[in-house]
């Protein structure tokens, strides 16, 4: 009597080698005979016995096209969830690579207002420095005239906190200015402290 040709699992599940769920498939028997494997040795099976219900899953699985229908069921479903996870962690990742983007974007445009902020916060700062100089100044200098020149001092440091924006500045030149509009007789005015 002609003895039947031995079956391969891998030529029953694997038609093409290329085929990732065919070999996922194969791969999932390998891991169920493993399974059974220890499982026997845990249970303290004989090594024959051990290699007779393997070889009994192995023909079984080469046998049976419903098992092997089960195994590539099992590899799609493994594979499905594979590729949901790929495309969750693909859009998590995008999500965040987004935020973090947006995030500098707004970052850059905030930048060019907090400049142009800090430009003009920096000017007016300067300005407000040089008028609490002049007046600082003024008040210092006013220590050393007597009550008439205070008084044209005081106005000349008006008129120059006034004159900033036209950029006529020195206090000095304005106090000769005024001290020489208000004398009567120029030849008087005496142009130092």
């Amino acid at each position: 009597m002609p003895q039947p040709t031995k079956k391969y699992v891998f030529t029953e599940i694997v038609s093409d080698v290329n085929n990732y769920q065919q070999l996922l498939a194969y791969a999932i028997y390998k891991a169920d005979k493993h399974l059974v494997a220890t499982s026997l040795v845990d249970d303290f099976v004989s090594p024959a016995l051990i290699e007779e219900r393997l070889q009994q899953l192995h023909d079984a699985v080469a046998d049976t096209p419903g098992i092997q229908a089960g195994l590539f069921l099992r590899a799609k479903q493994i594979c499905t969830q594979l590729f949901e996870d790929v495309e969750d962690e693909i859009k998590s990742e995008a999500r965040t690579d987004f935020i973090e983007r947006t995030l500098q974007l707004a970052k850059a445009e905030r930048s060019h207002w907090t400049k142009a902020c800090t430009f003009v916060g920096e000017g007016l700062r300067g300005i407000l420095a040089t008028i609490i100089t002049i007046i600082l100044a003024s008040g210092i200098y006013s220590l050393t005239l007597n009550k008439e020149k205070r008084g044209v001092l005081i106005d000349a440091t008006i008129k120059t906190l006034f004159n900033t924006v036209n950029g006529d500045i020195p206090v000095l030149d304005v106090y000769r200015t005024e001290l020489l509009r208000q004398s009567k007789n120029p030849s008087d005015v005496v142009l130092s402290p």
